[in-house]
């Protein structure tokens, strides 16, 4: 593929290296709201505890819809990542489906993956909770990192 401007290759890797960490770090952070916390290895006190659980049980409402989607927008980040085969998942769609539907069904799966960190970014934008800024983010950046890794990729490759 030919990058559409000219882009130096430092540049491209500095930009795609900022992308991908850029877009993990909300992912994480949504991932640590919405997993359940440990409880203290020490032993709290006990008061302190009930009131701690009663405020997380106030706030901290999951959205079931939002934790689907965070789920999409994590597996969409991972098949961004470089060096993850995209022709594993077409040889195992194959296993499944009859061999006329394979180049529609990859195509459908491919722009899923696309659209759904976008989705993600739009329904977390009305939450009210606080997994909303982490991903938006996320959304925002994994979105950005789809329509880019191909420009960045091809002038980080066109060095070699």
């Amino acid at each position: 593929m030919v990058a559409f401007f000219p882009v130096a290759p430092r540049v491209a890797f500095l930009c795609l290296s900022a992308l991908l960490l850029g877009a993990a770090v909300p992912l994480a952070w949504a991932w640590t709201l919405v997993l359940p916390e440990e409880p203290d290895p020490f032993g709290a006190p006990r008061r302190r505890e009930n009131i701690l659980r009663a405020y997380r049980a106030k706030h901290m409402r999951r959205d079931p819809i939002a934790i689907v989607l965070l789920v999409f927008v994590t597996i969409s980040y991972a098949l961004q990542f470089p060096g993850v085969p995209k022709d594993i998942a077409t040889a195992w769609i194959s296993k499944i489906i009859p061999a006329e539907a394979i180049d529609w069904t990859a195509f459908v799966v491919h722009w899923f993956f696309v659209v759904i960190p976008g989705v993600a970014a739009i329904y977390a934008i009305s939450l009210r909770n606080p997994i909303r800024i982490p991903l938006v983010l996320a959304g925002i950046l994994v979105l950005l990192l789809w329509l880019l890794v191909p420009v960045l990729g091809a002038a980080f490759l066109a060095a070699r």
